[in-house]
């Protein structure tokens, strides 16, 4: 019997008005998953725990009440972190451990709140964007995300303070870009939030109700926008962490500044990181047998390629070294179950990811890596990718699992 790949316990808030349906995942082994299907009463509120440990719990108890078919959302007077035991943190409903959701410190968490609010990034402000979109989801769908989207101005303030603190080179200067791409971003939002009074003065339904979708598309911008930005401050962190020079460079060789860079052997790499927030259509290199999936790492990764392919191209004009994060979608998963299996997970890091891309490189090839991060460990693999068709896509990685891994689900009644 092979062991767990994490424990998880589950604790649901029910809010006695409604019914509802919902999915709990109870992860038996490390090679097969349970899925329970439940009815309850409207679920508003979750806590997981990782052992004895808390992983996130997300409580909208507190600031959301329904009342005959009416939902009625409370606001906090003050939009802040606050430290919990010295190991989490809590932001409005949402209370994490950020050791195991994104590899991060309560402390440095806060503090990176406190340094980019004084350095003019409006987070309390997009916090309250963010978490009206998140209710008003959870209100309409009566579902709940397994990782609420404030999670993402967490770890934008953890990893800002980590690289402020190691003193990587080009920090500040990320951090302005970045206030004035959410600035913008916010602009562009209160606009349309100004044209909806407007639309309230003449009693338009038809019109209040266009600003009402276009305000709710530009905070989904917004959403992806801080998603992506922490997604390149994570790689940059880990690469610090792996002892690489990074730093964030206001110059290019592409024509356009770099996502950061690493001076490798007196060379400048530029790397661009590019986050996916669709899921990839799987077919080829999943082979059903019964209720298992039968899943080739060759063919899932020229798949992920293949599908990915636009994004690689653009991406390569613009970059040495191509990073994709798919941490947000299913495949992500997979790829950590990979590196859960493999004879020799060290192949599946991102260092040795990095290190063959810059052999590639050296090659006069620009290579291409598949990155996620689940939680606080990461999984990486480096291809290069010759053109668009499957048969001429070249992989360099099978060296490290010897077969398929089996992924068995088991559907509750």
């Amino acid at each position: 019997m092979n062991s767990p790949l994490c424990s998880v316990s589950f604790v649901a808030y029910i809010n006695n008005s409604t019914l509802t349906k919902f999915l709990i995942v109870e992860f038996t082994t490390g090679k097969k998953f349970k899925v329970e299907t439940y009815y309850l009463l409207l679920m508003i509120g979750y806590k997981i725990k990782k052992g004895n440990e808390l992983y996130i719990e997300m409580n909208l108890w507190e600031y959301v009440k329904i009342i005959n078919n009416t939902a009625e959302v409370y606001f906090p007077e003050i939009i802040q972190p606050k430290l919990i035991s010295n190991s989490y943190v809590k932001l409005w409903y949402t209370t994490i451990n950020p050791r195991l959701v994104y590899n991060g410190t309560a402390h440095q968490t806060i503090n990176g709140w406190n340094y980019l609010t004084s350095e003019g990034l409006p987070l309390e402000y997009s916090t309250t964007l963010l978490a009206m979109d998140e209710i008003l989801r959870c209100v309409y769908t009566r579902t709940l995300p397994i990782i609420s989207q404030l999670v993402y101005i967490l770890e934008l303030s953890d990893f800002t303070y980590y690289l402020k603190r190691k003193e990587v080179e080009g920090t500040r200067d990320k951090v302005n870009e970045i206030t004035r791409k959410i600035r913008g971003y916010l602009r562009q939002i209160n606009k349309r939030r100004s044209k909806l009074k407007q639309a309230d003065k003449i009693k338009s339904k038809e019109v209040r109700q266009s600003i009402q979708k276009e305000i709710l598309i530009r905070i989904s911008s917004l959403k992806k926008e801080l998603a992506s930005i922490a997604s390149e401050l994570k790689v940059a962190k880990e690469l610090n962490d792996l002892g690489f020079h990074v730093s964030f460079s206001s110059k290019s060789l592409h024509g356009q500044k770099p996502d950061l860079c690493l001076n490798w052997n007196g060379r400048i790499i530029e790397v661009e990181v590019s986050k996916r927030y669709e899921p990839i259509i799987m077919s080829q290199f999943l082979f059903k047998k019964g209720k298992e999936c039968i899943v080739s790492l060759n063919a899932f990764l020229k798949e992920i390629s293949q599908n990915l392919w636009s994004k690689i191209e653009e991406k390569r004009r613009q970059g040495d070294v191509i990073i994709i994060d798919i941490s947000s979608i299913p495949e992500g998963f997979i790829l950590s179950c990979w590196k859960e299996f493999a004879k020799d997970p060290s192949k599946l890091d991102l260092n040795y990811a990095i290190n063959q891309a810059l052999s590639i490189l050296q090659l006069g090839e620009k290579p291409t890596i598949i990155y996620s991060s689940v939680g606080n460990t990461s999984a990486a693999v480096c291809i290069t990718c010759k053109n668009t068709t499957l048969e001429n896509i070249r992989i360099r990685f099978h060296e490290f699992i010897s077969s398929p891994i089996k992924l068995k689900s088991i559907l509750g009644k």
